[in-house]
């Protein structure tokens, strides 16, 4: 069994909030045994959505392994950015765009 592109969420607006984000990645820990899954914690990405200047920073886990924190991340295909923009997306889509119109010519 494959559980490819899961997304688990929540808001944060305090450290109270992280630390129950932690709590659904535990919980999550034990819905993989009882469905006898895996998730890979290096294959795992941790991202905040905000356009604050400052937000609540944490660190989650998963299988004893920090989360690596990133500022976008691949979800189906569509470049997501931190900051609420598609600059990324358009770049990325742009390039391979432009690669495939390339490469067709003999």
């Amino acid at each position: 069994m494959f559980a490819d592109d899961c997304l688990l969420y929540r808001t944060i607006k305090t450290v109270h909030d992280t630390n129950s984000l932690q709590s659904d990645l535990e919980s999550l820990q034990e819905w993989e045994k009882d469905w006898l899954m895996e998730f890979t914690p290096s294959k795992c990405e941790a991202i905040t959505f905000t356009r604050k200047a400052r937000s609540v920073k944490a660190n989650y886990n998963l299988h004893g392994t920090t989360l690596e924190t990133v500022t976008s991340a691949n979800y189906l295909g569509v470049h997501i950015s931190s900051k609420f923009t598609w600059n990324e997306h358009t770049d990325i889509t742009t390039k391979k765009a432009s690669q495939t119109t390339t490469s067709s010519y003999p």
